[in-house]
């Protein structure tokens, strides 16, 4: 991994790209025009009231990437900060990281960054901060860009924060990254830290997704939000799954329960619900599914194979994994993929 150019090295930069053609952008549901300027990738539909549920980091570009095809030898991205200790932005060229820019605020909010590219054509993807990030405000390449158009098996990923790995060193080595860009996946990253509730909207927005595969990680949120009782959670998830069936019936879908947590978090919640009370209504829930339902692609996987309860040391708190955890993460979910 190079290291990115100091904001006062002399370069050479084109106009900024004019972002708001929805082919640059990979991993976004839609893309705001903002009015100031530059854009917003969103992760939902965006201007749909359908989605005004309360969610939040829908906005936050998790799995979002510019994909330009260029023989430029630098490139610039200025971005709008939100937190006071955002994610970097990751450089992947050939599906590896070539540099990796870290961002601190200015006195405006935002921050440039750049870096040197090799010579030559190349496929540079620009992965956005899966935390902090608002908007993309400008983008130049000191020679002619082109976008790319997606390509690889679509998958689609829906969860928590665990799912948008904000403990990842950087957006392309947070874990759906990881097993995208080993295996070639055009990634949709659906996770929404503390709101993977099995909201209806989303289980109706992955339905009506174009996909070939289908990733749904159910349940840790319930614990902590109290949003589903005993009673409530086992047809929740019933419903959210099957809506996800009825627009993938032949798509390979694996949902996961709970992965491993600290036993500090294993405990009853808002609703009396621990983490290991949830995680048997979930496999009771998706096991009723297929047995009763037509769904050849449907599998349900033990969340505690994937995370086991004896590496609770890849974990940063009581429940999210460090970019170690995640590297083990995306090597046993791609599994279940491929």
């Amino acid at each position: 991994m190079s290291n990115p150019l100091p904001l006062t090295e002399p370069l050479t930069l084109t106009e900024p790209l004019t972002l708001i053609e929805h082919r640059w952008w990979h991993g976004a549901v839609t893309v705001e025009d903002l009015p100031a300027g530059g854009v917003r990738p969103w992760r939902v539909p965006h201007r749909d009231p359908r989605f005004d549920i309360g969610l939040v980091h829908h906005g936050a570009p998790a799995g979002v990437r510019l994909v330009a095809s260029t023989t430029a030898t630098s490139v610039a991205i200025t971005v709008a900060i939100d937190q006071s200790d955002p994610c970097p932005i990751d450089v992947v060229i050939n599906r590896t990281v070539h540099a990796r820019l870290g961002l601190v605020a200015g006195s405006d909010g935002t921050a440039t960054v750049r870096t040197g590219l090799p010579a030559g054509a190349k496929r540079v993807e620009l992965w956005l901060p899966q935390y902090g990030c608002s908007a993309v405000l400008a983008v130049s390449f000191d020679a002619e860009a082109v976008p790319v158009e997606p390509t690889g098996p679509r998958w689609i990923t829906y969860g928590s924060s665990i799912t948008m790995c904000r403990h990842a060193d950087g957006p392309a080595t947070a874990w759906p990254s990881r097993v995208a860009l080993h295996s070639g996946y055009d990634l949709l990253n659906l996770g929404y830290a503390g709101q993977a509730l099995m909201d209806p909207p989303i289980a109706r927005l992955i339905r009506d997704t174009p996909a070939d595969l289908v990733s749904l990680c159910l349940g840790i949120n319930v614990q902590a939000q109290g949003s589903h009782t005993a009673r409530s959670l086992l047809p929740a998830v019933m419903g959210f799954v099957e809506t996800v069936l009825d627009g993938h019936p032949e798509v390979p879908v694996v949902a996961i329960s709970p992965l491993a947590v600290r036993p500090e978090r294993d405990v009853p919640g808002k609703s009396d619900l621990s983490v290991s009370a949830i995680r048997d209504i979930v496999t009771e829930a998706v096991t009723r599914v297929i047995e009763h339902r037509p769904a050849p692609n449907l599998r349900l996987v033990d969340g505690r194979t994937i995370l086991r309860p004896d590496e609770l040391d890849l974990l940063v708190d009581t429940v999210h994994p460090s970019d170690a955890g995640c590297a083990v993460i995306a090597e046993r979910i791609g599994a279940c993929l491929g």
